[in-house]
């Protein structure tokens, strides 16, 4: 595990258990049925659910829920959340 020195002034993801859920999948709820579905491919809604899976922008199929690797977490820059939020120039 990597630990970032204690006078670091950047957010460090350390540890995870698994991979995010694809997005618009219902929250934990929805993410749990998706992963009981995908897990089945005799589940009626299985062939629908890969497809729904493979048709996002960044395709989530095949979903791997047990993969995950801290170093290619990313953060968005808050200034520029703020710059968005507030419609003002953004300048790094």
């Amino acid at each position: 595990m990597f630990l970032a020195p204690l006078d670091s002034d950047f957010p460090q993801c350390v540890a995870g258990r698994r991979a995010c859920p694809p997005e618009d999948c219902g929250g934990m709820n929805g993410y749990q049925d998706l992963l009981e579905v995908i897990s089945n491919k005799k589940h009626e809604e299985y062939k629908g659910t890969v497809q729904w899976l493979k048709g996002h922008a960044k395709s989530y199929w095949p979903h791997k829920p047990e993969s995950f690797d801290s170093k290619r977490v990313k953060f968005s820059d808050p200034y520029h959340r703020w710059c968005v939020a507030f419609n003002q120039p953004y300048e790094p």
